[in-house]
């Protein structure tokens, strides 16, 4: 047996809503823009967040790798920037009581820190 028109198997006056035509959905916004990499040599110039990656402080780096218990270690063997990072070796590290996790962590980021930027004819010597 059929319902009559506008009413449900119960009796119910069934309402419909009126539909309206389906509006296309908006444009999904762009991507964020990747960050260039670290340029290899001086001679390139580095973006904004580049820049950022390099001239933090020696204390927030080692923060930003969970590593800042170390960073007294660093400064009593001479650690005074970033860029001295590239130049400390496992043994050094080993000698700090750094585990071996941690240290991978510390040489594999420093590796990619770029060579501190080209000294200006005014801050070179004679």
């Amino acid at each position: 047996m059929t319902e009559p028109e506008g009413m449900d198997a119960n009796g119910q006056e069934v309402v419909v809503a009126p539909t309206e035509p389906l509006k296309p959905a908006p444009a999904p916004a762009p991507a964020p823009e990747a960050p260039k990499p670290i340029p290899k040599f001086a001679s390139e110039p580095m973006t904004k967040e580049q820049e950022k990656a390099v001239f933090t402080t020696p204390q927030e780096w080692l923060v930003n790798l969970r590593l800042q218990k170390f960073a007294e270690s660093m400064e009593n063997i001479g650690c005074l920037l970033v860029t001295d990072y590239k130049e400390v070796l496992e043994d050094d590290l080993i000698e700090m009581g750094m585990p071996p996790l941690p240290r991978r962590r510390f040489l594999n980021a420093a590796r990619d820190i770029p060579p501190p930027p080209p000294l200006s004819p005014l801050q070179n010597p004679p």
